[in-house]
């Protein structure tokens, strides 16, 4: 089938039924016009593809509710046998067949697909809604199941998750229907409340509503994505909100100030040893104290994941929803977040990865590998660039995230022997089978495999790189170092793979300060 418009429908279901649904190709092609990014490329192909999944089922629901001529209702059931189909693995419709896949990754059940295509369904014999309790009812059938796909593709469908989701896609719909008036008018269906209307006088839906009750209804909107905000950005406001709107502390209150807070991660940063400290003093004084902030963070992140202690996972949800003005980690947080404009998910992500590290995840696929690292250390490089600034954010965010996939690779390279030690694996265990390495008895073929991951990683990094130029002197300066050391590292550690296993392999400090002065005056490599 493939370029055809069409997949005829199943005739057994209704014998007299003639309408076609909507085939693969021209379903997905309308995720270049949504208001939102289907599946950034930023993102791991894996979970590229089951967003990908997820809005083609959505999208072809919607379709056969909205668009298909003839018979909707029974499309729409052939569609949901289909979907019975699917989680036998036996669909026919192509992004059917993609649901099959998705299942099988996640275990997603097949409920929230079933609830999309009630919502069509209801469509079909609804027009009006009396109340906004009538209304959001709908959306628990129409939006919020999207929500908790997304989730689920994700790993993270938690109760609590869903239920800020629910919050979010109810707001989101909320958001569609008053951009669609118009729209929805001409299909016949009308998504405001029956009362609301009455009460803001409100007639014809032809001319513009009213603003008085485009602001109540935005309100509700606000409120709602509010209400299932991220932790990451109730913690922003928390935090800022306590750090900085006080103003001076007054006598037996503590209240850590912002030179303070700066200066005591600064502290960490260079306690550390981290490579990247040379590269971060390169940069203007507000940008070094920030990014010492986030390193200080993140540090904190995986001391807990490193200790050993006991309720790790809880330890680490606590600071999703930390908020301390008196913790000088978090004091110099909230500033930098409240001069800067951050990519907040990044901290989410950052702490997700922690804790696949205490649960002790392994990785069958590099896929897997990947999106791990995207979390521990692709979020460090979209929250450095919130700080650096770029010509072109969406773009310089998708490259930090590369640069951080071949520093995280680079590290997994160097620290096999003590990852080992403390029970972890991070090399793809399809690398493992392919070059019949067994890491306990390491054998002739773990050079081979040691370079393997090393020339992936310079790929990752010549990626990367590319970030460069989007930046400002001072900063393309300091990545240019950070980068330069690790790849240093990473030709040391292919000259001589074996020494992984028995010690940390490192660069001099006369080396890291070489490659700063190069960096600082535009000629590292």
């Amino acid at each position: 089938m493939s370029g055809a418009r069409f997949v005829r429908l199943d005739r057994s279901v209704t014998a007299s039924r003639t309408s076609d649904v909507p085939a693969a190709e021209p379903v997905l092609a309308k995720a270049r016009h949504e208001n939102f990014p289907v599946a950034l490329r930023v993102l791991p192909r894996t979970l590229r593809r089951r967003l990908e999944a997820i809005y083609g089922f959505a999208r072809l629901v919607d379709d056969i509710g909205d668009e298909l001529p003839g018979d909707r209702e029974a499309a729409l059931d052939w569609l949901e046998d289909d979907l019975r189909r699917a989680f036998r693995g036996e669909a026919e419709h192509p992004l059917l067949q993609r649901v099959t896949v998705l299942a099988r990754e996640t275990g997603v059940g097949d409920e929230p697909f079933r609830r999309l295509i009630e919502a069509n369904r209801i469509d079909q014999r609804k027009a009006t809604y009396a109340t906004w309790d009538e209304l959001a009812e709908y959306c628990v059938y129409s939006a919020n199941p999207v929500g908790e796909l997304v989730l689920a593709s994700l790993g993270a469908a938690t109760p609590e998750r869903v239920r800020l989701s629910d919050d979010v896609c109810t707001a989101l719909q909320l958001a569609e229907h008053l951009q669609d008036v118009p729209e929805d008018l001409d299909r016949g269906r009308v998504y405001m409340p029956a009362d609301e209307l009455e009460r803001f006088g409100v007639t014809d839906l032809r001319s513009p509503l009213p603003h008085e009750f485009v602001a109540f209804e935005c309100a509700r909107g606000r409120d709602l994505l509010a209400s299932g905000s991220p932790p990451s950005r109730r913690w922003k406001r928390a935090a800022v909100s306590r750090a900085t709107a006080h103003g001076p502390p007054r006598r037996g209150r503590c209240c850590v100030q912002p030179a303070d807070a700066y200066r005591a991660c600064a502290v960490i940063a260079r306690a550390s040893g981290t490579s990247f400290y040379r590269g971060m003093r390169l940069l203007p004084k507000p940008k070094r104290d920030a990014l010492f902030a986030i390193y200080a963070f993140a540090r904190r992140v995986d001391d807990i994941a490193d200790d050993g202690g006991e309720h790790r996972l809880e330890r680490l949800e606590a600071l999703r929803r930390r908020a301390d003005a008196d913790d000088p980690v978090f004091a110099a947080l909230a500033d930098v977040c409240a001069r800067y404009a951050m990519p907040l998910d990044a901290f989410d992500d950052l702490i997700d990865g922690a804790e696949m590290d205490v649960r002790g995840t392994t990785y069958v696929t590099f896929d897997q590998l990947e999106a791990y690292c995207r979390r521990v250390a692709g979020s460090i490089g979209r929250l450095s660039v919130g700080i650096f600034g770029a010509t072109e954010r969406d773009r310089a965010l998708e490259l930090a995230d590369e640069l951080g996939v071949g520093f995280q690779l680079t590290n997994i390279v160097r620290d096999v022997a003590e990852d080992l030690a403390n029970g972890r694996v991070y090399l793809p265990r399809e690398d493992l089978e392919a070059f019949g390495v067994d890491l306990e008895r390491p054998g002739e073929g773990f050079a081979a495999l040691v370079r393997f991951e090393s020339e992936r990683a310079e790929r990752w990094y010549d990626q990367g790189m590319e970030l460069l130029p989007l930046l400002d002197r001072a900063s393309a300066a300091s990545v240019a170092t950070m980068a330069s050391a690790y790849r240093r590292l990473l030709r040391r550690i292919e000259r001589e793979p074996e020494a992984v296993l028995t010690r940390r392999v490192s660069l001099p400090s006369w080396e890291k300060g070489w490659v700063a002065a190069r960096s600082l005056v535009g000629a590292a490599r």
